[in-house]
C-alpha cells in the first residue's frame, strides 16, 4: 500500500494563455555541474532555458500569478530591496528560480506550498545578460570596470582578498544566506561585496547564476523587465502535471521523492475537477518515466510517484462511478476536503472516502 502526502498546496483559477517553452531535453552530467555551467558562461557558449520553477508561499505567490509578474512595489522591497526573506546582500539579491524542477522542490513544504513557474524573455538570455561568480575575477570584462572606476585597492590586490585561486569567491569575504530566524538584518557589506554589487547594478545582467549550495542551474533574475509570464493557477498545474513528464523526472540525480509534485497536483485537480479520461492519460505517463541512469534508491526515491499514479488509478475509477450516476459535484466537493485537511493518505481510504460521494 503506497503513502500518499498531500498538504494544502497552490490553487488560483485564472485564465492561462499558451505558454511558449524551449524544447526539453534531458540534462548531461556536464549540465549539471554548476562550474561546468559557470565556465560556460564565462566563455560566453551558455544560454539558459527560458523557463525557471520557484516555490514559495502560495498567499504571496497569488499576487504574482494574477499578475503575471512580480508586482513593482514587492519587487523594490523583497526582491532587490532590503525586505528580501533570508536578508539578503545587494550582489545577492533577485528572483530565484531552477531549470529543473528538482532543484526548486528542495524548498517545497508546507510553508513552502505553492509553486510557479517564469517564463524569461529570450532577449534576456544572451551571453551578455548573464553572469556568475564563479570566475568572475579573471574575466576580461570585470577587470576592465575595476580599473576604471579607480578603487583604492590595486585589482590584484582585491582579487586575492576576494576570490579563491579557483576562481570561487572566498566564504570568509561574501554572504550568501542568512537564516531569517536568526534576527540579524544588517545589510553592511565587506568590500568585495560592495565592489561586486555595484559591477552587477551597472552592468544590468538580467540573471546571475546562483552558485551557493549545491543547486543545479539555479539562477537570480534580476531584471524585472525579464519576466515574461508567472504562470501558477490551479488551472496551469492540473493541465502542466497531468501532461509534462518531464516535471516527474530527476534530472540531476538528485535526492528526490515527488512529494511536492503530488501536493501541487492533487490541490490543482481537486478545485478545477477531472475526468477519468485524463486521470488514466495521466496514470499511463506516469507509468512511462524511466529511472534514473544510476538507480541509486529508484524505488525509495520513487514512491511518492509511483503513489500519484495509484491515487490516479483510485480516483479514475471511482469518478467514472460518480460520472454515471451523476454525482461528480459531490465528489469534487470531498476531494477539496481532502486537499484542505488530510496530510497522510492511503489509497484504499481515498478510494473509500470517495466512494461514499456515489452512493
Amino acid at each position: 500500500m503506497k503513502i500518499l502526502l498531500l498538504i494544502l498546496a497552490l490553487g488560483f483559477s485564472t485564465p492561462e494563455s499558451k505558454v511558449d517553452r524551449q524544447p526539453f531535453s534531458s540534462a548531461s552530467d556536464a549540465d549539471c555541474n554548476p562550474e561546468e555551467t559557470a565556465r560556460k558562461i564565462v566563455a560566453g557558449k551558455y544560454q539558459p532555458r527560458n523557463i525557471l520553477f520557484h516555490y514559495g508561499k502560495k498567499e504571496i505567490l497569488k499576487k504574482d500569478v494574477l499578475a503575471g509578474t512580480v508586482p513593482q512595489n514587492d519587487w523594490d522591497d523583497y526582491i532587490m530591496g532590503e525586505k528580501t526573506t533570508y536578508h539578503l546582500k545587494r550582489f545577492r539579491r533577485g528572483l530565484y528560480g531552477t531549470e529543473y524542477l528538482e532543484s526548486a522542490d528542495t524548498f517545497g513544504s508546507s510553508t513552502y506550498d505553492g509553486l510557479m513557474e517564469i517564463q524569461i524573455e529570450e532577449s534576456c538570455l544572451v551571453p551578455q545578460r548573464i553572469a556568475t561568480m564563479f570566475g568572475l575575477a579573471r574575466t576580461t570584462m570585470f577587470k576592465k570596470w575595476y580599473e576604471s572606476k579607480l578603487f583604492d585597492q590595486n585589482f590584484d590586490v582585491w582579487k586575492k582578498a576576494c576570490f579563491e585561486r579557483d576562481g570561487s569567491p572566498k566564504i570568509n569575504q561574501f554572504e550568501f544566506y542568512r537564516n531569517p530566524e536568526s534576527g540579524i538584518n544588517s545589510n553592511k557589506e565587506s568590500n568585495c561585496e560592495k565592489v561586486v554589487a555595484e559591477f552587477f547594478i551597472e552592468k544590468n545582467f538580467a540573471i546571475i547564476q546562483d552558485n551557493a549550495g549545491d543547486l543545479t542551474r539555479s539562477w537570480a533574475i534580476r531584471d524585472r523587465d525579464c519576466i515574461h509570464k508567472i504562470s501558477g493557477s490551479s488551472a496551469f498545474w492540473s493541465k502542466s502535471f497531468s501532461t509534462r513528464s518531464e516535471l516527474w523526472k530527476n534530472q540531476c540525480k538528485m535526492n528526490r521523492n515527488h512529494r511536492n509534485n503530488v501536493r501541487i497536483w492533487f490541490k490543482a485537480i481537486a478545485e478545477e475537477g477531472y475526468f477519468s479520461s485524463d486521470l488514466e492519460r495521466f496514470s499511463k505517463m506516469i507509468a512511462e518515466v524511466k529511472a534514473p541512469e544510476d538507480k541509486v534508491d529508484w524505488e525509495t526515491d520513487e514512491t511518492d510517484r509511483f503513489a500519484a499514479q495509484d491515487f490516479a488509478n483510485t480516483l479514475s475509477s471511482v469518478g467514472r462511478i460518480c460520472e454515471a450516476k451523476g454525482r461528480k459535484k459531490e465528489l469534487q466537493e470531498i476531494m477539496y476536503g481532502l486537499a484542505e485537511n488530510v496530510d497522510q493518505l492511503q489509497s484504499s481510504d481515498v478510494e473509500i472516502t470517495l466512494r461514499s460521494a456515489c452512493r
